[in-house]
């Protein structure tokens, strides 16, 4: 059950994520300026919050995290430190 949670979990946040990725992208180019970056930087947060209470909850996932996070990073790309691109 644990295991199907933080599956669960993991493809709802990388959905979210690309969905909002979609959203930045046609208000960047209708706007010609990235507005949703204050909204992307709280939403990327909650994100590693929620991974961080994952990890919590299920230890042992620690390599799942590290592997989401460094398709979210790369992806974007951003460092790998995870810290916003300049835009």
């Amino acid at each position: 059950m644990q295991g199907l949670v933080g599956t669960f979990l993991e493809q709802s946040l990388g959905m979210f994520i690309s969905q909002q990725r979609q959203l930045r992208d046609r208000v960047r180019s209708l706007v010609g300026v990235d507005a949703l970056g204050p909204i992307t930087a709280i939403a990327e947060k909650n994100v590693s919050q929620l991974m961080a209470l994952q990890e919590r909850l299920l230890p042992g996932r620690q390599g799942a995290r590290r592997e989401a996070t460094t398709k979210r990073t790369s992806a974007r790309g951003d460092p790998a430190d995870g810290t916003p691109a300049r835009r």
